[in-house]
């Protein structure tokens, strides 16, 4: 039971992140300029995570 319970704390916050770059995906398009910024904003909370 508390293996799932982490497992489950575990992948929300992924999903999140997940469904976020999906996001900034769709605003870089748009907006090229803030491609390079988004991509070392996730990098950097990536590696902090």
């Amino acid at each position: 039971m508390l293996t799932i319970f982490s497992i489950t704390r575990k992948t929300i916050p992924v999903i999140t992140k997940l469904s976020n770059t999906k996001k900034e995906l769709a605003l870089a398009r748009a907006n090229p300029h803030l491609t390079c910024f988004t991509f070392l904003t996730f990098l950097i909370l990536s590696y902090l995570t």
